[in-house]
């Protein structure tokens, strides 16, 4: 299938990708679209995995696969207007540090179920040594699950965490003559963020063998941490720095954090930070 990882504002649109282990996996992914795809007989046909942040997945077809949609590790991204059906698991696992992620105006029909609230990831160590130290919440919190349709006879959710606080309204059981050709009208969400982190300053001169950045203030309602860094990172306060290395493409991937749950992921490559910006 397609993987996109350690990249932004990609637009992957129209495909039809089928027979595969992943269809469509995204990683440290940050505002992608992923659009009017057909994804069919994969085995998980849409994947977004660790540090993905702000992607709309929007009016694609995930039919006949032997999962859904999963969500792990991602926040502030929107999945709207998407027909779920006839998968063999659930139309959509919202999984291990999926905070802040809206699902409005899906239509789900004949999955295994609607949609599973737990604390599981495909890749569930990448990141999870880094967050638990921080005491970041693992289990998803505070998701909108909102006007989706779903076959009233079928189970529309499961959990498997009590301690979600997902916003879980005005999702609609249709009966299981109904042709279910319609789908269904998005509902804003209630408390998807899209705060994103700015970029760093530069403090030094872009040839000197230790650079040293300075990171933009959140602490008036957060923090950041360093959960990802080349070799010769070093994270103190609100500055990063890099002591040149032989690594390829260094790099770094911040999370915004409010309170115990993630708000926001940042990848940054260390060798285009030389000037402001």
């Amino acid at each position: 299938g397609l993987g996109v990882g350690y990249s932004g504002g990609n637009m992957l649109r129209a495909n039809t990708i089928q027979g595969n282990g992943h269809g469509i996996l995204l990683y440290n992914a940050e505002e992608d679209t992923v659009r009017a795809n057909r994804l069919r007989w994969n085995v998980d046909p849409l994947v977004l995995e660790t540090g993905v942040f702000g992607c709309v997945v929007e009016d694609n077809a995930i039919v006949e696969n032997r999962a859904g949609i999963s969500i792990d590790t991602a926040v502030g991204c929107r999945f709207v207007s998407n027909r779920i059906e006839a998968n063999g698991g659930p139309g959509m696992a919202i999984g291990l540090h999926a905070h802040g992620n809206e699902l409005s105006g899906n239509v789900f029909d004949g999955n295994a179920f609607g949609v599973l609230i737990h604390d599981g990831a495909i890749n569930p160590e990448r990141y999870r040594a880094t967050l638990d130290v921080a005491e970041i919440a693992s289990a998803p919190r505070r998701n909108v699950i909102a006007g989706n349709r779903y076959r009233s006879c079928e189970t529309w959710i499961r959990e498997r965490v009590s301690d979600h606080e997902s916003d879980i309204r005005n999702n609609e059981g249709s009966p299981c003559d109904d042709s279910f050709l319609a789908t269904t009208e998005a509902v804003g969400a209630s408390f998807v963020r899209r705060d994103r982190l700015a970029s760093p300053r530069l403090l030094n001169a872009p040839e000197d063998p230790v650079l040293e950045f300075s990171l933009p203030s959140v602490e008036a309602w957060g923090r950041v941490l360093l959960i990802e860094g080349s070799p010769g990172v070093e994270m103190v306060g609100n500055r990063v720095r890099w002591r040149r290395g032989p690594a390829e493409d260094p790099r770094i991937v911040l999370a915004l954090v409010q309170g115990n749950e993630l708000v926001a992921f940042r990848t940054l490559w260390l060798g285009t930070l030389n000037q402001d910006f």
